[in-house]
């Protein structure tokens, strides 16, 4: 995440001119600055926090690691021992090194390096994975009927932080500022959706597709209540 100077940085006192032009704003445009700047910094905060695959793909991936561990489980416990006792002795001599490094010969009360137990270390470990993903399928489950939220709610926040910015500046409602406007380039008009448009043209590019679709979430996220 950007620090709040890097973020301040960005917004230069030029660009912020010509947003406080473009929707006649009445207050000091310090104030129209340092606002911008905190909502920035408040989107990249949403978008950290964003999940960034769906249930469903969640529930795949998890699932798989599950039924593979199982698998590894059930591997191991079906060696025969004869199997074991060679995997044991080829994995000692592989971390023999490691295990003898720093051994001082001359300090009879020191216990010698233990053998190697890489095969239970997997198996505790697989162990604890395969508890840690029916736990997180458990939890898939449980929450199944609840109700989604935005896919992107950070881009949401900062149309609602925004929308309550230009209503402090204009006095007008943010709702009635984004309308849809067939004649018009992008289809959509009024002061406070050329006002977002231009701030994530600047900002945040890659936050939204196109303008119509842009002219749409507004108007469903600052009238949804």
């Amino acid at each position: 995440m950007s620090s709040r100077e890097e973020i301040a940085d960005r917004v230069s006192d030029e660009i912020v001119d010509r947003l406080h032009q473009l929707i006649e704003g009445r207050r000091e445009i310090h104030l129209f600055k340092d606002r911008l700047v905190h909502f920035l910094i408040r989107y990249e905060r949403y978008l950290a926090n964003t999940p960034q695959i769906t249930r469903k793909e969640r529930r795949t991936q998890v699932s798989r690691l599950r039924d593979k561990t199982a698998g590894f489980l059930s591997a191991l416990a079906q060696l025969h021992d004869e199997i074991e006792r060679d995997l044991n002795s080829q994995l000692d001599h592989l971390t023999h090194d490691e295990r003898w490094e720093g051994f001082d010969f001359l300090n009879k009360n020191k216990g010698l390096p233990p053998e190697d137990d890489t095969l239970q270390q997997a198996k505790r470990a697989s162990e604890r994975i395969l508890e840690v993903c029916q736990a997180e399928l458990d939890h898939l489950e449980t929450t199944k009927g609840v109700k989604k939220g935005s896919l992107n709610p950070a881009l949401d926040q900062i149309l609602v932080d925004l929308a309550a910015l230009f209503e402090t500046e204009t006095g007008l409602p943010a709702h009635s500022q984004c309308y849809r406007d067939e004649t018009a380039s992008d289809e959509f008009s009024g002061k406070f959706f050329h006002m977002a448009k231009a701030i994530l043209d600047e900002f945040l590019p890659d936050s939204f597709g196109t303008s119509i679709a842009l002219g749409r979430r507004i108007n469903r996220v600052i009238t949804k209540d």
